[in-house]
């Protein structure tokens, strides 16, 4: 499989924002790319089977 990527400019990335496309969604600009924020769970969020969470 082949993946192509495609480099957004800063008025892309002002558009994409000012028209409300991104609202809500954790995502940022970085060199010419829009990435998706995430973090892992946090103990209280972890599945108690998982082994994440506390005991």
């Amino acid at each position: 499989m082949t993946l192509t990527t495609y480099k957004w400019s800063i008025e892309e990335w002002h558009e994409l924002v000012n028209v409300g496309l991104l609202e809500g969604k954790p995502v940022e600009f970085l060199e010419g790319e829009i990435v998706v924020r995430w973090s892992a769970p946090t103990a209280s969020l972890a599945n108690p089977h998982s082994g994440l969470g506390p005991e």
